[in-house]
C-alpha cells in the first residue's frame, strides 16, 4: 500500500512535479531532494520497530528502496507516545519517475497538520 496525501493550499505547485494516487511524479529529469516526516503513536506492547520507507516506483519491476528510517517503540505506558521519523536525500531522477512513501503500520500514523508530510524539489 501507498500512503495517500492531501494537497495543501500553501504547497508550491509547478510543472516539475505532479501528484498521482499517493505518488509524486517527476516531469523533468534532474537532481531532486526528496524528504518526508511521519509522526506516529507508539505503545510499549508493540514488538517491531516502526519503519518509514521512500520508494522509487518502477512499473515493470520491483520498486526500488531509496531511503528507510527506523524508530524503536517507546517503553512508555502511555496510550500514545508520539514520535517522528524524518529522512531526506538527493537523487538523480528521470522524467516520469514516481516516488512514494510507505510505513510498517499506517494505523498508528498521526495525520494532524504539520506532523506528517512528504515532498520533493528540483535542485
Amino acid at each position: 500500500t501507498v500512503l495517500e496525501w492531501n494537497k495543501t493550499s500553501y504547497a508550491p505547485m509547478n510543472s516539475l512535479i505532479s501528484y498521482h494516487k499517493g505518488k509524486l511524479k517527476v516531469e523533468k529529469a534532474g537532481l531532486y531532494y526528496i524528504y518526508a516526516q511521519v509522526s506516529f503513536c507508539t505503545k510499549a506492547a508493540a514488538s517491531a520497530p516502526f519503519t518509514l520507507y521512500i520508494y522509487l516506483y518502477l512499473p515493470m519491476e520491483e520498486d526500488r528502496l531509496l531511503m528507510r528510517g527506523l524508530n524503536t517503540h517507546s517503553t512508555s505506558t502511555a496510550v500514545c507516545d508520539l514520535q517522528s521519523i524524518r529522512e531526506g536525500g538527493v537523487f538523480e531522477l528521470r522524467e516520469g519517475d514516481m516516488i512514494f512513501v510507505n510505513v510498517t503500520d499506517s494505523t498508528i500514523v498521526n495525520y494532524s497538520h504539520g506532523s506528517t508530510y512528504f515532498g520533493i524539489f528540483k535542485l
